[in-house]
């Protein structure tokens, strides 16, 4: 998860310097025991809904983030993602994320810039806001996880991490159990910091070119290209 760190480190920069990879992902928690807890009917209910969406040939969502930093205004990204395998296609107001499953263009608009990374194995969904993305980057050997609390449909799943050094102390996960559906993830870090990403409408299974997931120069004229991948 610490490539997951860096992706939320540039979500907030993005508000001061408008360089702004996005991404959310999960967040968990319980309260600290000297013994392990990890509940198999939270991991059920988790891998159940991750089952469903992995059903999906292809998976497009809306979805609103918003980061709370003590002592500051929120800050607050509405777009949406499209997901097709391990290609998937993200835009925010600030900027849109290209990936193939090899190579991820990130465009900041103002600028009219764009960034070329390297997809690295172990990093492939980090950038990914879909609900299918998000869900696969859980670990389950890396947790203690619970049901902590249950509002009718809604149950709330919380994780805190075994590493002692992670930079957050829980994340949760909220899923509608009727609809089968995720409705936000939270992350809270220790310092204070807070990322909720709500996920909105979702459709499954439809129809996209795979060319949507490639960056394309031509498209942006005058477009400044930085190539960070390394041969």
């Amino acid at each position: 998860m610490h490539c997951v760190f860096k992706v939320l480190v540039l979500i907030y920069n993005a508000k001061l310097m408008k360089v702004f990879p996005i991404l959310i992902i999960l967040s968990i928690s319980l309260q600290s025991s000297a013994q392990l807890i990890q509940d198999s009917d939270a991991l059920d209910l988790v891998r159940q809904l991750e089952a469903k969406y992995n059903s999906y040939s292809a998976i497009e969502a809306a979805f609103s983030i918003r980061i709370d930093i003590p002592e500051e205004d929120p800050i607050l990204q509405e777009g949406k993602v499209i997901q097709k395998g391990d290609r998937y296609f993200m835009e925010t107001q600030a900027q849109t994320i290209f990936s193939d499953g090899n190579s991820m263009w990130l465009y900041l608009k103002e600028d009219n810039e764009v960034q070329i990374n390297t997809v690295e194995e172990d990093e492939a969904s980090v950038m990914n806001l879909s609900p299918k993305g998000i869900l696969a980057l859980f670990d389950e050997d890396s947790y203690e996880y619970a049901i902590t609390n249950k509002e009718g449909n809604i149950h709330h799943v919380e994780f805190k991490p075994l590493d002692k050094d992670s930079d957050f102390s829980k994340f949760r996960v909220s899923i509608d159990t009727k609809a089968e559906t995720l409705i936000d993830t939270k992350i809270f870090y220790k310092d204070g910091i807070k990322y909720t990403m709500s996920v909105g409408k979702v459709t499954p299974n439809g129809s996209y070119q795979d060319d949507i997931f490639v960056f394309n120069a031509a498209k942006f004229p005058g477009v400044y290209v930085e190539d960070l991948r390394i041969d």
